[in-house]
């Protein structure tokens, strides 16, 4: 490459004469050296950190919520077979007939399908909705609604399980109904992964905040596990607290959550969510102001969502779409239902079985959850940052860690087996941070939020899809087989990881998420080069050389 500069001052112009040249060879840049390359890698580290405020809500929410689990497990499944027996046989499963034990296992899987669709249902509409929302007006709003949504339901269990009140059962769904309309837990996560994407443009530093953010929600309910099988372990401030008491600490730590968020995220669009909005309402044609509508601004708001999940995109970039949201269903399935899920506090607290309380519950939790978080918080950014893995290539990992993890429950008959299984899924927690800097490169920035929201739908997809399926495989294989659940769940990821190893490949061939970084980097070469050499040229002296600070870094 070279630059051609003009010698003489313009004049009229003679044939005769030959204008003088100078052809200045740029010299390639020098390699970093190693020093530098770690030090940046470090700084691109710390960057990851600067953004705290959503890890310490999902830490807040998260903690919250694993407590309540553990807590409430022992309490919920004594309260399910007290509808049908007394309070004798359900207090003492072991020395009763294997079949009381039995039928109160169906009863608790019909309970936990009746729950997921009280509160799933509507949520497939909302999530839509809120996630077109979050896109013109912020994420706060639809933050502070998730939080409320959990806390109602926990309210529904908290009147249930009191002894004072000692309300129907079915009241739970009834709450849950209620809950399902904020959008309920999963708005949490999806919103504030969005929120990380409106202000990060960098894929690779977006995979890294995401996977701050999801090592905050494994380091949460390692310290939620932990707090509540101490508490259950501990029987005179048990006893003194009671189960309702150890509720309401629960629901004092999601309204800290929503003081937090109300306080420290704002609810006003960024510079790019503020792009976003404008497209979104040009394109739809809605504003509050020209149709003064409320309805029918749901409405479109509602329609420009899906219209995100099926309009045609070059290549196979809307397969891509569809099958990773698949993967994360059947991820997000997994982790519920073989971490904090009724199905499986009651295939653990079997007496015919592991024959574990709370104590043993929240532990193998906690461990399980901390085992992810040194995946996620130390693997993570060694695979994006030394060992360059695109998104594919880490989903692909994670998937395979998590299936592998699933079998090693079905098949568990001691209590070491289940520590092994826990080991095994070190990696099953990289699936969603490498999903959101996937989906970034799938779509335009103005449907970046929108697309998120594909999230929140296909979690709460889940919820509904695998309590139908799921549950109704349990209640049919528990009397011979407990852990069959389990061991479909793994099969089912092992299929789900050969479609990604698909996208892998072809995503590829297709080149990306690698155009705009080469592109980013040539330029950034040319300027480097170019700025060097010029200031050396006699005809622009040291003014130029002095000056090209500000016009090139």
């Amino acid at each position: 490459m070279s630059v051609v500069f003009r010698h003489d001052p313009i004049q009229e112009e003679d044939e005769d004469e030959i204008e003088p040249h100078y052809e200045i060879e740029l010299p390639k840049d020098e390699p970093p050296t190693r020093c530098q390359r770690f030090m940046k890698k470090i700084s691109i580290m710390g960057t990851a950190f600067k953004d705290i405020n959503p890890p310490i809500i999902m830490f807040l929410v998260y903690v919250g919520w694993a407590f309540g689990s553990v807590i409430q497990a022992e309490g919920i499944y004594l309260r399910i077979c007290e509808n049908d027996y007394n309070e004798t046989q359900c207090s003492n499963l072991e020395s009763n007939h294997r079949r009381v034990e039995d039928e109160v296992q169906k009863k608790a899987a019909d309970w936990t399908l009746y729950q997921a669709l009280a509160y799933m249902s509507p949520a497939l509409v909302v999530d839509t909705i809120l996630g077109a929302y979050g896109d013109k007006y912020g994420r706060q709003i639809n933050i502070l609604l998730g939080i409320m949504g959990v806390a109602v339901s926990e309210y529904g269990f908290l009147l249930t399980l009191s002894e004072s009140v000692y309300a129907p059962f079915y009241i739970t769904t009834i709450f849950g109904f209620f809950a399902g309309m904020t959008g309920f837990l999963a708005m949490i996560p999806v919103s504030l992964n969005a929120l990380l994407a409106d202000r990060t443009n960098d894929h690779n530093l977006l995979t890294l905040r995401a996977g701050v953010l999801s090592a905050a929600q494994s380091l949460a309910t390692v310290v939620g596990g932990v707090l509540g099988a101490t508490l259950a372990l501990s029987t005179p401030i048990y006893s003194t607290i009671k189960l309702a008491g150890a509720v309401d600490i629960e629901i004092a730590i999601f309204g800290l959550a929503f003081i937090f968020v109300f306080l420290k995220i704002p609810q006003k669009p960024g510079q790019q969510q503020r792009q976003r909005a404008s497209t979104l309402s040009s394109n739809s044609q809605m504003t509050t102001e020209s149709c003064g509508d409320f309805f029918r601004e749901l409405f479109n708001l509602l329609k420009s969502g899906f219209n995100v999940y099926m309009k045609k995109r070059p290549g196979h970039r809307r397969g891509f779409m569809f099958i990773t949201v698949v993967m994360l269903m059947v991820t997000y399935t997994t982790t519920i239902e073989t971490r904090l899920s009724p199905l499986l506090n009651r295939y653990v607290f079997r007496r015919n079985g592991l024959k574990w309380d709370a104590f043993h519950l929240g532990i193998w939790n906690a461990m399980g959850y901390f085992v992810v978080f040194i995946g996620t918080f130390v693997f993570l950014p060694l695979f994006k940052k030394v060992f360059k893995f695109r998104e594919t290539t880490i989903m692909i990992i994670g998937v395979l860690s998590s299936a592998l993890r699933s079998l090693g429950i079905g098949l568990a008959t001691e209590t070491w087996h289940m520590y092994i299984a826990n080991a095994v899924g070190i990696f099953s927690e990289m699936v969603q941070p490498a999903v959101v800097s996937f989906i970034v490169q799938l779509v335009p920035a103005d449907e970046i939020g929108r697309a998120f929201t594909l999230f929140g739908i296909a979690a709460d997809l889940a919820f509904i899809i695998t309590n139908l399926v799921y549950n109704n495989i349990y209640k049919w294989t528990v009397t011979w087989r407990p852990g069959f659940m389990f061991e479909f769940i793994g099969i089912v990821e092992l299929v789900v990881m050969v479609a990604v190893t698909w996208v892998h490949y072809q995503s590829g061939k297709e080149k990306i998420g690698q155009t705009a970084a080469l592109t980013r980097d040539t330029t950034r070469s040319k300027l480097r080069a170019v700025s060097s050499e010029i200031p050396s040229h006699p005809q622009f002296g040291t003014n130029f050389g002095e000056k090209r600070h500000s016009l090139f870094i």
